[in-house]
């Protein structure tokens, strides 16, 4: 005889809700007198310039001077 094998029901388990970081500062880079800023988004490294408003995770963001002549990304309201 067939034997009935339970079967979880995927619909009702809700799916995973994912958290996105806020974008970080990784690194300051001057190349021939430009200055650009490698911010982590997602994992993923981009270059922005320290005046450039720059959009990560549905949101704009801008770099702000911090503590120590170092830079911090504050959303922009």
């Amino acid at each position: 005889p067939p034997v009935a094998i339970p079967v979880r029901d995927e619909s009702s388990v809700p799916a995973p809700v994912s958290q996105s970081a806020p974008p970080r500062v990784i690194l300051v880079s001057q190349v021939a007198g430009i200055s650009r800023v490698g911010v982590s988004v997602n994992g993923q490294l981009r270059f922005v310039g320290r005046n450039e408003t720059f959009p990560a995770n549905g949101k704009q963001y801008r770099l702000v001077p911090a503590k120590n002549n170092l830079l911090a990304v504050r959303e922009v309201k």
